[in-house]
């Protein structure tokens, strides 16, 4: 992703990681292959750590271990690349 922006949309089950197979698929070699899983419940998103490292996944700086709630504004790190959650 090297400094770029872009927008990607989250669709039903959405996977972060190094595996070719992800939605957005992080590049290097230690990458875990499934990093982080983004859902919809109830109408809200939801982040999981599928890592068992909770500094796989940060989300405004804090390491996940488990899931955490995302609103609008949220800031992520998954495996060092950075990313801004944005609801519409």
């Amino acid at each position: 992703m090297n400094g770029t922006e872009r927008a990607l949309e989250v669709h039903d089950d959405f996977y972060i990681g190094g595996g070719p197979d992800n939605d957005l698929h992080l590049s290097g070699g230690y990458a875990p292959r499934r990093a982080a899983l983004v859902v919809q419940v109830e109408g809200r998103y939801r982040i999981y750590n599928t890592s068992p490292l909770p500094e796989t996944l940060l989300v405004n700086g804090k390491g996940i271990q488990g899931y955490a709630d995302l609103v609008s504004g949220d800031e992520l790190q998954v495996y060092g690349v950075a990313l801004t959650f944005t609801a519409n």
